[in-house]
């Protein structure tokens, strides 16, 4: 079946190209913002009517589902990028609509998805990233399954370092702080014997904080500071 190319307008602002056969299968609108600004909005065919599903606007910012790119997260601005759906679905496990997804097409196991925070270089040329969260797949994918998946949270701890594994919540739900296979709800393994690689529990005082970290090896410290004073709580061995 042939189709068709056609260019339109401008009328009201606005100027098409349309891609047909039979019928409109789409359009690509460029549209006159005002004062030299422009921008281009995408339109597809959904059972007979045509709608808008993405946009450019006049600054590169990109609109999917609509045209609205400015995001309020603490001081309003606009977004390069937002994904803008309408779900009402209130289950955690059944968003959909309005979500976005980072597919691996390789069934590997130990393969991984992620989400990565860079910035570029001070010439643009390359990109850094300083930060990501990362989900592994720890085994091969079987036909018609859902994926075990562990979500890892990555830092770069100095300048000119790559990003580390900090920490992870593994598919069982166990959390790791230094440690990428936590056997517990929550395990925390310290590089060193002090208070800064242990657990602290702060109370409204600057002052007042109970330290928990390993000073030795199988034995555990506590140690509470009230008023700027050590008090030790006890030894765990």
């Amino acid at each position: 079946q042939t189709g068709n190319i056609t260019a339109t307008g401008p009328t009201d602002g606005v100027a098409k190209l349309r891609l047909s056969a039979e019928e409109v299968h789409g359009e690509i609108e460029g549209i006159n913002i005002g004062n030299n600004f422009g921008g281009l909005a995408f339109k597809t065919n959904s059972n007979g009517t045509t709608a808008e599903r993405m946009r450019i606007d006049s600054s590169g910012n990109v609109g999917i589902g609509g045209s609205e790119t400015t995001v309020f997260n603490g001081v309003g601005g606009d977004m390069k990028f937002v994904v803008i759906g309408d779900d009402s679905t209130t289950t955690i496990a059944n968003n959909s609509d309005a979500g976005i997804a980072i597919v691996n097409t390789n069934q590997t196991a130990g393969n991984l998805a992620g989400l990565h925070f860079a910035r570029a270089d001070t010439d643009n040329t390359p990109n850094y990233a300083g930060a990501s969260i990362v989900a592994q797949f720890p085994e091969t994918q079987v036909t018609g399954q859902y994926p075990k998946g562990d979500l890892a949270f990555l830092t770069s701890t100095a300048a000119n370092n790559a990003p580390s594994e900090k920490m992870r919540i593994t598919a069982a739900g166990n959390v790791g702080i230094g440690t990428s296979t936590p056997a517990s709800l929550l395990e925390v393994k310290a590089s060193a014997l002090n208070r800064a690689n242990g657990i602290a529990l702060r109370g409204s005082g600057a002052n007042d904080v109970l330290y928990m970290y390993p000073s030795a090896d199988n034995v555990a410290t506590i140690e509470h500071l009230i008023n700027g004073t050590t008090n030790t709580g006890g030894v765990l061995a």
